[in-house]
């Protein structure tokens, strides 16, 4: 459908789909996307909408104004808003882009969990291969029959994608806890605790704690267990050693704190992951 809004060009196009009742239980759902070609006359600035925005621009410029920021959002950069709040964007020139607003299935917990790690602009986001899932739900919405089920797994991707999102220049912080992480990835056999962890990174330990959960999205305590109860996997399928010598093996206190542990991330025992047949 073509668009008549003013600043937005004649080769404009926006789509709408309505999802099923099976797409809105279980589906992340786009229930309305364009492809907006506009010039300098285009502005839009409102709140209070239901879903969640993905902005995506080709070419030329947008200024955007979200968070009491104003930002200029370049050719290959992705814009993640959360369209309940205040927000608005406008033409700086002509300017390319696409647009997908967005709900559903695991949509909000991405959005938080992106946003708190990496803010909600993405220069550079062809590196993370976001293109192609972008796409695909501009594809389906084009068609007369979209396929909800295509649409929720192209959004996904997209979403996934994103977390693979790095800048250029990591900040001090963000190297820090990538040594944190690899650190435990090389000692978890020992005896490691936050403190003696933020020692060897030369960081408050409260504030390590703070900062490795928002690059990891998990603590590091969380972090060292699933790479011991990872480990302790391994031997328990490959080797004939009892559980008490993998729990020390993997860096576990005692057999009974190995068996709790793996009992709460796998919900079995060690004895009965033993005779799963893979």
């Amino acid at each position: 459908m073509q668009v008549k809004d003013p600043g937005v060009l004649p080769d404009s196009r926006i789509y709408f789909y309505e999802p099923t009742a099976f797409a809105r239980e279980n589906c992340c759902m786009v229930p309305t996307a364009g492809r907006y070609h506009c010039d300098e006359a285009y502005a839009l600035s409102r709140s209070g909408l239901e879903t969640f925005l993905l902005l995506l621009v080709d070419e030329g410029e947008l200024s955007v104004g979200y968070q009491n920021r104003e930002q200029l959002v370049r050719a290959d950069t992705l814009v993640l808003i959360d369209g309940r709040r205040f927000h608005g964007y406008r033409s700086m020139g002509k300017v390319r882009f696409r647009w997908l607003h967005f709900d559903g299935g695991n949509s909000q917990a991405y959005h938080a969990f992106l946003t708190e790690r990496f803010g909600h602009v993405y220069p550079g986001c062809s590196l993370v291969d976001v293109d192609r899932y972008v796409e695909q739900v501009l594809f389906q919405m084009e068609g007369p029959s979209p396929n909800e089920h295509l649409i929720s797994a192209a959004m996904h991707g997209v979403l996934s994608a994103l977390t693979s999102f790095h800048e250029t220049t990591k900040s001090p912080t963000e190297v820090a806890c990538k040594q944190a992480a690899f650190h435990l990835e090389t000692h978890y056999r020992e005896q490691v605790d936050l403190k003696g962890l933020a020692s060897v990174v030369s960081l408050n330990h409260q504030y390590l704690l703070r900062q490795f959960k928002r690059h990891f999205g998990t603590t590091p305590h969380d972090y060292l267990n699933r790479l011991r109860v990872k480990a302790a996997k391994q031997l328990l399928l490959h080797t004939s050693d009892s559980v008490e010598s993998i729990a020390f093996q993997c860096g576990f206190s005692s057999a009974s704190h190995f068996i709790r542990v793996f009992g709460t991330m796998t919900s079995t025992t060690p004895h009965q992951f033993r005779k799963i047949k893979y």
